[in-house]
């Protein structure tokens, strides 16, 4: 359980209840969010093909971004 009156502490319950620090439990926490990022892969091909769609899918991300940040303001 994730539990603090001053910020997250990580409590193992049951007998032998266990009350891990803020500082303790925001470590545990950074590591597992590390451990969790995405992959990174690196891929090398010669071809325009390839490029062409690395720009679709660039071109897509820009303007799913735009629509994000400007929804807000559209009342």
């Amino acid at each position: 359980a994730l539990v603090g009156e001053f910020g997250p502490e990580l409590v193992n319950l049951g007998s032998g209840s266990r009350v891990h620090s803020t500082g303790d439990t925001r470590q545990m926490i950074d590591q597992l969010t590390a451990a969790m990022a995405a992959p990174v892969v690196s891929v090398s091909i010669d071809g325009r093909e390839i490029e062409s769609r690395v720009h679709v899918v660039n071109d897509r991300d820009e303007r799913r971004r735009h629509l994000a940040t400007t929804a807000g303001r559209r009342r």
